[in-house]
């Protein structure tokens, strides 16, 4: 390059993108890209920083080299997060030197040891917990969709999808599968359908009569079914399983991956094929594990996914043959193993799918990050706290606030009565405003952290300004409390959330989007009957909802008694909060409520004593 300044920079990415070709050789294109990228480094503006990364990243799969093609990838994600990072690190560091609570700028930042190619990616692995599966799904750079144009609205993403396993011992080293948009997508643009369902879910609390609010809210319903089947049926379906966590029992993986290495032998050797890539082998494993979790038609095209660069008829029917066989031998064992936890890293474009609606996610644990290097940094700060792969949070350390804005009296009553039994121990407010200084207090004093309310409560109190990290699990029912907030132009996304997670918040449940107050409710009294004590005189449900929910048109738990019924408070409990969001899903009437929650940042459990234990729960 001949100068490192911006505008040079900008005008021979525009050049780049415009003609490639006109650069020379991939390994002409690749160079160039690389020097961009130290330049940029200094201080990487976010889209450019990305769409270099992702640029690079392809030319990389182009000539075959996967390893600099994922660390790419990876570098691409959450850049403007990281920066937020940084400055809370520096800010804390500034007044308090010793101060452990935020991420270190080691983690997050853009040069340096950890950020030093694909062996660096390994280490930051390796020193994660051996029961995550880090999964990242990136949209490959698409100039359409950055620039805009008349085609803009009718894309439908190639995705790059890397599966990550972490611990010193992973069965895989990082893969890679790209994945295409389906035929279909010409006449379906699923994106373009989601932004459509949130513009009108967000607009149906202005229509006036109560009947046609409820039609709305239920023809949403419905677009999010259409949603969520194109995603498994159609564009997900043939690599469902590649997103699977790990099995929670060595000896039967070990067992059951010497049989699928077996198929994969008996395949190139009946059928005269080349072996099976590491991906595929991967895929076919993960499959394995999984019958249960898998639809025939997702199976089928996962096998059809498998052999079709084989170029054997036969191919499809032997493998059709052998796993016929592994289902008999193993479902039964099978079903009773956990899965540990799937750590997503989502594409900000993609943030608005119901990714956890996937088969395969549907009864996994599975949480969203940001990013592998502000979750290594989550994971840094919180380490003392974590055990199996879990951080651990103690019941009684813990704080509400419920309807601070005074405006939400019904939600105020049926929340209060249901949780304060439960925590006798936990201080909070019900109908009254919180001081910033004294919100502050209570994210970084308590272990549990419970926020009903409108939004996020970011209205009450900036978190930008909390000196230092914040400790609790925090959970926030209010509409948008885990969404992002979407920037126009060339600009990452922002939000509470955000400001949440740069202060090292180590997990937060929220929802991404709109949602009714009664629903919500039910969410969180399914959720927090799951993670804490039973109450020993549990108050009765209220008058209009004893009757139970009524059935909805499909979707997890449809048709399911939500926990307003007497019934639901013998359940047995899930300390894990990732388990206990898969459960508690269950309990909205609308599908629209139950795929808007999601739980962020990193796999949590709360822990207490054995006694309290209701009989025949296993303890935690």
């Amino acid at each position: 390059m001949a100068s490192a300044d911006g505008s040079d920079l900008n005008s021979a990415l525009k050049q780049l993108l415009a003609n490639p070709r006109a650069f020379g050789s991939i390994d002409d294109r690749r160079a160039y890209l690389r020097e961009a990228l130290r330049v940029a480094r200094c201080s990487p503006p976010g889209y450019t920083y990305c769409s270099l990364c992702r640029q690079l990243a392809d030319l990389s799969f182009q000539v075959g080299d996967k390893e600099d093609g994922i660390y790419n990838l990876v570098e691409s994600h959450a850049v403007v997060l990281r920066h937020r990072a940084l400055i809370k690190y520096h800010r804390t560091m500034g007044k308090s030197p010793n101060n452990s609570s935020v991420i270190d700028k080691k983690y997050v930042d853009f040069s340096g040891e950890m950020s030093d190619g694909y062996n660096s990616l390994l280490n930051r692995l390796k020193e994660m917990p051996e029961e995550w599966t880090i999964i990242q799904l990136s949209c490959v750079v698409d100039a359409v969709w950055r620039f805009g144009g008349p085609n803009a609205k009718k894309w439908t993403p190639h995705l790059d999808i890397v599966r990550m396993e972490c611990g010193p011992s992973p069965e895989f080293k990082p893969l890679h599968i790209r994945l295409a948009p389906p035929p279909e997508a010409k006449h379906y643009v699923v994106l373009r359908e989601v932004q459509e369902m949130i513009i009108k879910n967000n607009t149906d609390h202005l229509r006036d009569k109560k009947k046609d609010f409820w039609q709305a809210r239920a023809e949403v319903d419905v677009m999010i079914e259409f949603i969520i089947e194109f995603m498994n049926s159609k564009w997900f379906a043939s690599i469902n399983p590649f997103l699977a966590g790990r099995l929670n029992d060595e000896k039967v993986q070990k067992k059951l991956r010497a049989r699928v290495e077996g198929v994969a032998l008996k395949i190139s050797t009946e059928c005269g094929t080349a072996p099976l890539s590491p991906e595929k082998l991967c895929l076919l494993l993960k499959a394995a594990e999984n019958f249960d979790y898998l639809s025939d038609g997702v199976l089928a095209a996962v096998l059809a996914r498998v052999v079709d660069e084989l170029k054997s008829p036969s191919a499809l029917a032997v493998l059709k043959r052998e796993f016929g066989q592994l289902k008999k031998e193993f479902p039964i064992i099978l079903k009773n193993i956990k899965r540990g936890p799937v750590l997503l890293i989502i594409d900000e474009k993609l943030e608005c799918l119901p990714i956890e609606q996937l088969e395969i996610l549907r009864k996994h644990p599975a949480t969203r990050v940001p990013s592998v290097h502000v979750t290594h940094g989550l994971y840094s700060v919180h380490r003392n706290s974590i055990e199996n792969g879990l951080l651990n949070v103690d019941y009684q350390s813990g704080f509400y606030i419920i309807n601070p804005g005074e405006d939400l009296k019904d939600m105020e009553e049926r929340m209060s009565s249901f949780l304060l039994p439960r925590v006798p121990k936990w201080k909070g407010l019900l109908g009254q405003q919180l001081s910033p200084e004294a919100w502050s207090q209570a994210v970084t004093d308590n272990d549990i952290f419970v926020y009903m309310g409108h939004g996020g409560g970011g209205q009450y109190w900036n978190v930008d300004q909390l000196e230092g990290g914040i400790r609790s699990l925090s959970l926030l029912f209010g509409c948008q409390s885990a969404g992002y907030k979407i920037m126009k132009g060339s600009v990452e996304v922002d939000g509470t959330l955000q400001a949440y997670l740069a202060a090292a918040c180590p997990c937060l449940v929220g929802l991404l989007w709109n949602v009714t107050d009664r629903d919500t409710d039910l969410l969180a009294q399914a959720i927090l009957n799951q993670c804490l004590p039973q109450s020993k005189n549990p108050p009765p449900p209220p008058a209009n909802e004893r009757k139970g929910r009524r059935k909805g048109r499909g979707g997890a738990g449809a048709g399911a008694e939500g926990p307003s019924t007497p019934g639901a408070l013998a359940a047995p409990r899930e300390p894990e909060v990732a388990r206990a969001l898969t459960l508690a899903r269950e309990a909205p009437r609308m599908l629209v409520t139950r795929v808007a929650a999601v739980l962020r940042g990193l796999p949590a459990r709360v822990r207490f004593p054995r006694r309290s234990l209701s009989p025949g729960t296993a303890p935690s």
